[in-house]
């Protein structure tokens, strides 16, 4: 099944979602009142109303919530003969038609990363708001260009995220099947892997190429990391799209992080950073990855978790494969939500 299908299928879902649930809803379920949606304006050929039946697909695939949109609303007071003339007078009906919250929702987009920023203000206590970030990944495009993004599916997904967070139910979807089986994820940069050569032993191709042999590296850990549900890995040009926006231009993938890079990573909310260490030794070299917190109040990488292993020949084929089980093995430290 290619990709644009699984797409495709997944829209229709959405719809189908949507309809099923307005004719269908529970009464126990809680009602929330969908009040504004603020589009970033790079996130193009995505209109109020799409972002609407995904907010609503999310809530019927939660079981607990009814989405209430904005007409939706205004027929139900039109038809209890409530007057509705501007929002205060509205929200004096909250409780009449049973909305438990009101939701006002912002989406943006740094490169192919999507951000859903969902804050929730309870009808009974106001001072109660809270407020989920979804991040996802958009993978899905019709040819080349900005306009052909796909956000259908990354927009489910990191409203879904969103919405478990600001109700606090971090597990609110896990326990579904596939592309539905969200769980609120961390952002995650991939960086460089320092090279460590040694003029004492024989000069290695993976040395005196590291500026590809380290970009290739960089762009296959994230081909590992990237449907991992518990991250939202920035793929390499969402990553330098981020720095770009700190004028940070032409960083190597075999150096370690700068301060200014760590600042801007921390500033765009990036939790965690994966790099490592490439040593050449006497008998071959020596590969340490490490699994980092952005630690913003002192500008420094946190290690958290460590993996190493060794690679005994110039080969790239090796490497790769060396590096890929090293991040495995990195990786698996990490606790899931789908692991308790």
């Amino acid at each position: 099944m290619s990709k644009l299908y699984l797409n495709s299928l997944l829209v229709i879902f959405f719809a189908i979602s949507y309809t099923s649930y307005s004719q269908s809803k529970e009464e126990s379920n809680q009602r929330i009142f969908l009040k504004e949606v603020a589009i970033g304006d790079n996130v193009t050929n995505v209109s109020a109303k799409k972002i609407e039946i995904a907010f609503s697909t999310a809530c019927f695939l939660a079981k607990e919530y009814e989405a209430i949109l904005p007409k939706t609303l205004l027929n139900e007071l039109q038809e209890k003969k409530l007057p509705h003339s501007d929002y205060n007078e509205i929200q004096k009906h909250f409780k009449t038609i049973n909305v438990s919250y009101v939701a006002n929702l912002s989406v943006l987009r740094l490169g192919n990363v999507l951000r859903i920023s969902l804050t929730m203000d309870p009808v009974n206590d106001t001072l109660k708001s809270s407020t989920g970030i979804g991040y996802s990944l958009l993978t899905y495009r019709i040819g080349n260009s900005h306009d052909s993004i796909l956000y259908d599916v990354s927009l489910l997904e990191s409203i879904q995220k969103a919405l478990a967070i600001a109700v606090n139910k971090p597990k609110l979807f896990a326990g579904l099947e596939g592309k539905l089986q969200v769980i609120p994820s961390s952002t995650l940069v991939v960086g460089g892997i320092v090279f460590f050569g040694n003029d004492s032993f024989p000069k290695w191709d993976l040395f005196k190429e590291k500026t590809a042999v380290s970009y290739d590296a960089v762009a296959s850990m994230f081909l590992e990391l990237k449907d991992n549900k518990n991250f939202t890995t920035y793929d390499i040009d969402s990553r330098d799209s981020l720095f770009a926006i700190f004028h940070l231009y032409g960083l190597e993938n075999y150096q370690a992080p700068t301060v200014q890079e760590i600042k801007a990573m921390y500033a765009n909310e990036v939790t965690y950073y994966v790099t490592g260490t490439f040593f050449r030794t006497s008998e071959g070299a020596d590969l340490k990855l490490y699994f980092c917190s952005v630690n913003g109040k002192t500008n420094k990488l946190n290690a958290i978790y460590q993996s190493s292993d060794f690679i005994k020949t110039d080969s790239n084929l090796e490497f790769k494969y060396i590096l890929i089980k090293t991040l495995q093995d990195l990786i698996r430290q990490y606790p899931s939500l789908l692991d308790s």
